[in-house]
């Protein structure tokens, strides 16, 4: 998603280094996911099986560190803002004819009713 919003926003770096740096992070990531997969566990909750390990704690690390890097590119470039909107505004076709279809539903239910 965050390299999605690097390009959409035109904000993919030039240089071959800085792209390096951006992707740097990730490749981090999987390397340590790799490396500690075998050291996973899963400890049982009220509800689920939690995932605990360095694995694990390096994703959320993850999520947190390209947040960050998302909310810098939003109030660097004014543009995210409109495209971030638009992708948000977007309908998605399914869920349009998933709402007509309920609302056809409710219809015909309400005239069988007065009926």
């Amino acid at each position: 998603m965050f390299r999605y919003l690097m390009e959409v926003t035109g904000c993919v770096p030039r240089k071959k280094r800085n792209r390096i740096i951006y992707l740097l992070p990730f490749a981090i990531n999987i390397g340590i996911v790799v490396l500690f997969i075998t050291k996973l566990e899963y400890r049982r909750g009220n509800v689920t099986w939690y995932s605990m390990g360095i694995s694990a704690y390096t994703c959320f690390a993850m999520v947190i560190v390209y947040m960050l890097a998302s909310v810098v590119i939003f109030l660097k470039h004014k543009t995210t803002i409109a495209i971030i909107g638009a992708y948000l505004n977007l309908e998605n076709p399914l869920l349009v004819r998933l709402q007509k279809q309920h609302d056809e539903m409710v219809m015909g239910f309400a005239n069988l009713i007065r009926f």
